[in-house]
């Protein structure tokens, strides 16, 4: 036979449905936001990796300024790799780039389609070009494209295993999506394109290397390509080609502060849970003392008032599970397709995330509410049926002689003690998320303005080789990207080390300064946990080599991961010519061979990196604010409702004395807004100090520092936002103190 009480369930959440609906809707949108981006970071890693296998992605590959002959080819082929063609030429089409390769790749990085077919090798004037060119400026199948005086037909949309991230050159720090483009011609077409051609080889390897065996392995084939009399433009392996390696480092740091995340959310709401079983356990403590009398056991009880939690829970989790697989990853997907360069998405549902965001918020509930209730039910029979919940030996709290209003306030907020508890935890989570999702555009626009600032000159140039001589000697630098160990993981962070001259405006007020180490940033420190007269050991992993600097001074205007020394100091350092630099520094553009720029870095590049930075974290910052407005108006309307529900028998008392509604709100009501107004101010400095843990952890992962900064509005919207919640909340709560029937509430309760 069924257990009798199990029947009260779809009534208890039917009496109080505004309560269990609003944390259902909370739970079922947490669950959805953070389930659709675990799924689509699955389904896009699986896309990623899929494509290197579909498309049979390099291993590295170096550019020469002439064909190798087949017997050379051969040559080369004996170090255990297998060589492809991959010849390309550059065409400027208005202000784009076009990147053209001969339809030749059918061995190694072969196109993935999209849309169309790839060109027919026997026709002239068709062109395939990459997915997210295409879509930047509204290029569809069938149009026409005029390079020169010939005009090609897109007959293909398709993406490549080697161009996942879209720069023209792979130390640019700006994605080119719109500006440049990897297509295909037939040869009849590259043939007749005015240009010269880069001989591009990609390799791969026969087998399983390193990173530093990879780097033994090119270092080979360019000595082996040198001995042969070729000269070599460029070479690279596959873990240093940003084109196809930027994509997942960037994604793979976000997942961890997004678990976060979610598992405080969950935390709340099971806080909220055993907030309300609590108060329902009070609010039928005659019942409850009547079963334990009748014969039930208080696991029976605990098991009851545990039900429906978890009800709530498990269907909450489980819609929002759907809504996140059918509707929201698509939003993600955007975000990724945006930025991208990447073949059709292939879903693969991601078992973990689901049963995580399925099964936590279940267990967490379970728990929580399992030890509070058992706590709770821990009171005699007697105790119940009095309706008495005072603790032994607890002495009554003596109050000033205030007024009996405020008297009766304190009373009312020292008895509610553990509803305002969840109701501050809640505030400050929700301030939190709301200050991150504020102040993510004005925090990338403000470094923007910091990293252009901190930049002398207008144009700082690296190169893929050392220049001769250079008509202002301060100008010159030498550089090198090293790297450090983190001390939070195993992973290491980039490091630039330039090597300046004394007399330049970058340099000149630490040159006294690093006869004996480097200038570093403030951020690099933070980084890892380093401080000035400390030794930082710096390592080129893919040479075996270290070297050791001491940190000597800090310049506040250095606002990346990078370090100064004297350039010839440097050059000693790393075991080169005195007179040996990489890098000019120039206020206008300078008239340099384009093949031996590694990369031009302008001022202009900044204000363009923070557009794009925005348009990514658009779509973020909208999804945390939309889950801090839900977590402040739940929490909220919860626990002022629980509060009133709790009242109903002073709140009669008072009416009997013949208090008006108005009266009787100014007690309660007002006492949750004083509350929120106190909360909202306690809140200031711990969720500065939270948001500026979050905010390094969340890049803990990438090569970048970025100086915490909240804009004032932000913090005003925490208060307006709470203040706006409660003054919405509080027409229903009025109504709700107006509905409460003296002598009703008092005949239940006297009985």
């Amino acid at each position: 036979m069924k257990n009798p009480i199990n029947k009260r369930v779809k009534r208890d959440i039917r009496a109080s449905f505004g309560k269990y609906f609003a944390l259902f809707l909370l739970i079922s949108a947490s669950t959805a936001l953070f389930s659709a981006y675990f799924l689509s970071q699955s389904s896009i890693e699986n896309t990623y990796y899929n494509s290197h296998q579909v498309g049979n992605v390099e291993d590295g590959n170096f550019v020469l300024y002439n064909k190798l002959s087949e017997a050379d080819v051969k040559q080369i082929e004996e170090v255990d790799v297998k060589l492809a063609e991959g010849f390309f030429k550059e065409i400027e089409l208005g202000s784009s780039t076009l990147r053209v390769y001969q339809n030749n790749r059918t061995s190694i990085n072969k196109p993935i389609l999209w849309q169309g077919r790839l060109v027919d090798n026997t026709r002239d004037n068709e062109i395939v070009i990459n997915k997210i060119y295409a879509k930047s400026n509204n290029i569809k199948l069938n149009d026409e494209i005029k390079i020169g005086d010939d005009n090609y037909q897109v007959v293909g949309i398709v993406s490549y295993p080697d161009y996942s991230t879209m720069v023209k050159k792979r130390n640019d720090l700006l994605m080119n999506n719109d500006k440049f483009a990897v297509v295909l011609v037939s040869p009849i077409s590259f043939d007749k394109l005015n240009s010269s051609i880069n001989y591009c080889y990609f390799y791969k390897n026969l087998s399983e290397l390193t990173d530093k065996e990879q780097m033994d392995k090119i270092k080979t084939i360019i000595s082996k390509v040198y001995f042969a009399g070729y000269g070599v433009h460029d070479a690279v392996i596959k873990p240093l080609n940003s084109n196809i390696t930027y994509m997942m480092n960037d994604m793979e740091a976000d997942i961890p502060k997004m678990i976060e995340i979610f598992v405080l959310i969950m935390v709340i709401l099971a806080l909220m849970f055993t907030v309300l079983a609590k108060s329902t356990i009070e609010h039928e403590a005659g019942i409850i003392g009547t079963l334990i009398a009748l014969g039930y056991k208080k696991n029976e009880l605990v098991r009851h008032y545990m039900r429906t939690p978890i009800i709530v829970t498990f269907v909450a989790s489980i819609a929002g599970n759907i809504f996140a697989y059918f509707v929201l990853t698509d939003i993600y997907f955007d975000v990724y397709y945006t930025s991208y360069s990447l073949p059709p998405v292939i879903i693969k549902v991601n078992w973990i995330a689901f049963i995580g965001t399925t099964l936590f918020p279940i267990i967490l509930v379970l728990i929580i509410n399992y030890f509070s209730l058992r706590r709770k039910l821990k009171l005699a029979p007697t105790k119940f049926l009095r309706r008495d919940f005072k603790k032994k030996n607890r002495k009554p709290i003596k109050l000033p002689n205030f007024k009996f209003i405020i008297r009766f306030r304190i009373r009312v907020l020292v008895k509610n003690r553990g509803s305002y508890l969840v109701m501050f935890l809640g505030i400050l989570l929700a301030n939190i998320l709301l200050l991150f999702g504020l102040s993510i555009n004005p925090l990338f626009t403000k470094h923007s303005e910091a990293m252009t600032k901190a930049m002398e000159y207008e144009y700082k140039y690296l190169l893929n080789e050392p220049m001769a001589k250079f008509s202002d000697d301060d100008k010159r630098f030498s550089f090198k990207s090293l790297e450090t160990a983190s001390p939070y993981d195993d992973s290491d962070y980039t490091i630039e080390v330039y090597g300046v001259e004394t007399n330049n405006v970058k340099f000149q007020k630490y040159a006294g300064d690093t006869a004996d180490g480097v200038v570093t940033s403030e951020g690099l420190l933070k980084k890892i946990n380093k401080k000035v007269g400390d030794t930082i050991t710096l390592t080129d992993r893919y040479f075996g080599k270290e070297y050791e600097v001491k940190v000597v001074a800090i310049d506040e205007n250095i606002k990346s991961l990078a370090m100064y020394i004297e350039r010839v100091k440097l050059n000693k350092l790393l075991g080169l010519d005195k007179d040996y630099f990489n890098g000019v520094y120039a206020n206008q553009r300078i008239d340099i061979s384009e093949e031996k720029i590694m990369t031009i870095i302008s001022r202009a590049d900044m204000k363009n990196i923070t557009e794009q930075m925005l348009e990514i974290s658009s779509k973020i910052t909208f999804i945390l604010i939309l889950i801090s407005v839900l977590i402040y108006v739940v929490v909220i309307y919860i626990l002022t409702k629980n509060i009133i529900e709790k009242a109903e028998k002073s709140i009669s008392y008072l009416k009997v004395f013949g208090y008006t509604k108005t009266e009787v709100s100014k007690v309660y009501l007002r006492l949750s807004f004083m509350a929120i107004i106190l909360f909202s101010v306690i809140c200031l400095p711990i969720e500065t100090y939270a948001f500026d843990k979050l905010l390094f952890y969340s890049l803990v992962k990438y090569d970048s520092y970025m100086s915490p900064f909240i804009p004032f509005n932000a913090y005003l919207a925490t208060f307006l936002l709470g203040l706006g919640t409660y003054l919405v909340v509080r027409f229903s709560q009025l109504k709700m103190v107006a509905k409460i029937n003296p002598v009703a509430t008092l005949k239940d309760f006297i009985g």
